[in-house]
């Protein structure tokens, strides 16, 4: 099989705002073929390949899975060398990135609020793990679908081509403002109502606060 094919589930980590079964179920495979390796053996850590450190970083387990989740794979890793398996002597032609769906917001850059949900789950407030990895043939139990959802609105652009507000991030600045100024809730509700009407029809601002 064409080693894009097979692979292509690297590149697709999300279907349409869920993360895709296939690609969480081949991020655990993954990981288990890595564990397996004598260097992870050896050393209990991993190189990270994720966008980000592309395989210059090491790191635990649990940490390369959090960026895995965060970053994605980095572009055009159909072999993965660098965790022990070998690549072939004759290579087909691969000039394939990542997928479109695999864009999000501040998409180089640390996205800090989706570090706040992470934070959150480490700290026990989905009831989950980061190891509740979801298989393809499973649906998620209720936590992990809560930190799912969490996790995408701190991904989901409040309105399609804006790049530096998130569903979570607005909702978090907007709950800031109504503490800091002790704002009624019908001040509040009205606010967001102004906000909602100056942008494009399809946006993801809160009518109001519940």
């Amino acid at each position: 099989m064409n080693i894009q094919i097979q692979c292509s589930w690297m590149y697709n980590r999300k279907v349409g705002n869920d993360f895709n079964p296939e690609w969480l179920y081949g991020v655990n495979q993954f990981l288990d073929y890595a564990r397996s390796q004598p260097e992870y053996i050896g050393n209990g850590v991993l190189r990270c390949p994720c966008r980000k450190c592309e395989n210059m970083q090491y790191a635990s387990s649990a940490q390369v899975q959090v960026h895995l989740f965060k970053y994605g794979f980095v572009a055009d890793y159909w072999y993965w060398v660098s965790h022990g398996e070998v690549e072939p002597t004759t290579q087909p032609n691969i000039n394939v990135g990542p997928s479109g769906s695999d864009q999000y917001i501040h998409d180089e850059e640390d996205n800090r609020y989706e570090d706040i949900v992470y934070d959150a789950m480490r700290g026990g407030a989905f009831n989950c793990n980061i190891g509740d990895i979801v298989y393809a043939n499973s649906p998620p139990n209720e936590e992990a679908q809560e930190f799912y959802k969490v996790l995408d609105s701190a991904q989901r652009p409040v309105f399609e081509g804006c790049n530096n507000q998130s569903e979570l991030s607005l909702a978090l600045q907007l709950m800031s403002l109504k503490s800091d100024y002790n704002m009624a809730q019908s001040a509040f509700d009205r606010n967001c109502s102004i906000i909602k009407s100056l942008l494009p029809q399809e946006n993801l601002v809160p009518n109001n606060l519940y």
